[in-house]
């Protein structure tokens, strides 16, 4: 196994005999298992395979918490192998391409729960995180959010979410930062364009 403090050396062997395709394939496999197991956090557990109308009031509220560690993991997971593809695999371009294309499976197969999970977990965010930090703090502090937002098909699911929390926080005065807000729609704008922003803009006027 590879320790992200040094160059992998099973990497080096393999990318000296241009062996390294099997080694791709199964870091991609291994992967999209382990992400599959952070985006059905709840579902994998015995409440969660029970029907829907035998679920007592304790099983929703742990299924509920559950589902609060999704976006957390996502982006410990996501952290943790952008460390591993620089240090162990030297950076190499198709383990970053194997990671993208990892975390756009196991996204994807729960995109509708990861887009609504992700715009709640950036509300509360917006609500009580970005107090007093200064215009580059709340920049490298939202990448991680939007870099995971990239990886969301239901763009429209997440907008949907978003946008009304984002009116609740304006007109119940629970933005804990303006600056934080503007560069978080700026950072949306640069992905899905204008039109995806103009509605949530027209707030700040």
């Amino acid at each position: 196994r590879c320790e992200s403090s040094v160059r992998c050396s099973r990497y080096l062997l393999l990318s000296r005999v241009d062996s390294l395709v099997a080694m791709k394939k199964s870091f991609l496999a291994h992967l999209k298992v382990a992400g599959i197991k952070i985006v059905n956090l709840g579902d994998l557990t015995s409440i969660g395979k029970k029907p829907q109308d035998k679920l007592t009031p304790q099983d929703i509220k742990i299924l509920e918490e559950q589902e609060l560690k999704v976006v957390p993991g996502l982006l410990a997971y996501k952290s943790r192998l952008d460390t591993l593809v620089k240090e162990a695999f030297g950076g190499d371009s198709e383990f970053s391409y194997a990671l993208k294309e990892g975390f756009e499976h196991f996204v994807g197969s729960a995109d509708y729960r990861v887009a609504e999970l992700l715009a709640r977990h950036i509300d509360k965010f917006l609500r009580t995180g970005t107090k007093g930090m200064s215009e580059q703090q709340a920049d490298i502090s939202l990448e991680p959010y939007i870099v995971l937002f990239g990886y969301v098909q239901s763009k429209d699911v997440f907008k949907g979410f978003y946008q009304k929390d984002l009116s609740s926080r304006l007109l119940e005065g629970k933005s804990a930062s303006k600056t934080a807000e503007k560069i978080m729609l700026q950072k949306l704008r640069n992905i899905c364009g204008a039109a995806f922003t103009k509605n949530m803009e027209a707030m700040f006027r």
